[in-house]
């Protein structure tokens, strides 16, 4: 049988979105024996691999001709048969010694029963392989052999698996570069950190925070402050208190992101464009509401912790809630009001004041204030009541009556 990896069935012409025709087969014949391909290396089951196939296709390629499906399911089915077929004859060719029941009538028959508990010709070494195995007796008193392993999870035949698949096949090389890496380091954590420690070019973070980074997991911030501001405290024992503005949040974050940034080479763009994206919230709103913005920040970096197909720099991306409603909105649930402080209340003292007609320059002279310096009387600006035009010809029309 040829292999399934030089297998590529015809595909029709699909209809494209955003790419020409031919690129967009190329893709989907990619995605599609991809599928194939782990179903060979029995890595999912047949079942998997066709939910997968027919979900691709009812969902991403909705305007494939009628047809285009067959080949792909063909292939699964042909390489299922075969497996089957040769599953059986392996059976056969076993089933003596497997599922023989020893009895004395047995025994007596020579090299194929079993003497003295043991098969005709076999050592205590060989025996001892067969330590994962229980012997019973059936109802007539034969004595069974039974396999005691346990059974090994099937990850497969989860409900989820055929989506997995497929989402996990239509991801940038970026994104699987960093599963990939998640899955090594996930082997051996604690040798991993320990490999940190020694690397003699690790950036300062908390050893106990390092497992999370690792495994791309949400990163509390607060804990990151806390513990890298106790190496700049004088005072052992003063408590470090949470983030409350932007220049803790900056702190906390670099240095997450350095220690991000060093387990994973290839995200150093994406963090800063992370980065970028929060500083400008910081930028373009007051700062009573820099709090919301704290929040918006945590609830966005918990969903991502979440969901391995998804980076920092995703925070667009249509599967994320719109926490930026939810949190920077004024009609947002968990918007939480401005908080008026003593520096907002000295700003509407100005904005009060810019708009009041200064008294002394109307009376004299004023060398600069922040009131208005226009005439009280005709409020042109120029001069000052005390040398009104209008005052002097008013005055002098009184004088002639």
């Amino acid at each position: 049988m040829s292999s399934a990896n030089q297998i590529v069935p015809h595909i029709p012409p699909i209809p494209p979105s955003n790419s020409g025709v031919s690129q967009s087969i190329q893709r989907a014949s990619q995605v599609l024996q991809s599928i194939v391909d782990r179903f060979v290396d029995n890595r999912i089951s047949a079942d998997t691999a066709r939910q997968a196939i027919t979900w691709y296709f009812t969902v991403k390629l909705a305007g494939s001709p009628e047809g285009a499906i067959r080949p792909w399911l063909e292939l699964v089915d042909d390489h299922e048969r075969r497996m089957g077929q040769a599953r059986q004859l392996g059976a056969a060719q076993n089933v003596g010694l497997r599922t023989r029941p020893v009895t004395t009538q047995n025994l007596l028959d020579g090299p194929d029963g079993l003497v003295g508990g043991r098969r005709s010709g076999e050592n205590v070494s060989q025996r001892s392989r067969r330590g994962n195995s229980s012997e019973e007796e059936d109802d007539e008193g034969n004595l069974l052999i039974r396999s005691t392993k346990r059974a090994k999870q099937d990850p497969s035949q989860f409900g989820w698996a055929a989506a997995s698949l497929i989402h996990l096949s239509t991801l940038p090389q970026r994104h699987r570069n960093v599963i990939a890496a998640v899955q090594n380091y996930s082997v051996n954590i604690d040798a991993a950190i320990e490999n940190i420690e020694a690397s003699c070019c690790n950036p300062i973070f908390p050893r106990e925070l390092w497992k999370t980074v690792l495994k791309d997991e949400y990163v509390e911030l607060t804990e990151v402050f806390a513990l890298v501001s106790a190496y700049h405290s004088t005072d052992a024992s003063r408590p470090v208190k949470e983030i409350q503005n932007e220049v803790d949040w900056r702190c906390a974050w670099r240095a997450t992101a350095d220690a991000t940034a060093f387990a994973f080479p290839g995200r150093k763009r994406e963090l800063e464009k992370y980065e970028k994206h929060i500083q400008g919230l910081f930028d373009n709103h007051i700062e009573g509401v820099h709090r919301n913005i704290l929040l918006y920040d945590r609830a966005l970096r918990v969903f991502i912790g979440l969901r391995s197909g998804i980076l920092y720099d995703d925070f667009d991306h249509r599967d994320c809630p719109d926490f930026r409603t939810i949190y920077l909105s004024p009609t947002g649930v968990w918007f939480q009001q401005p908080s008026v402080t003593s520096s907002s209340r000295l700003s509407v003292r100005a904005r009060k004041k810019s708009k009041e007609v200064c008294r002394r320059y109307n009376h004299t002279s004023c060398t600069g204030c922040d009131r208005k310096h226009i005439c009280s009387i005709c409020s042109r600006p120029g001069h000052g009541a005390h040398s009104c035009p209008s005052d002097k010809s008013e005055k002098s029309r009184g004088k002639q009556n």
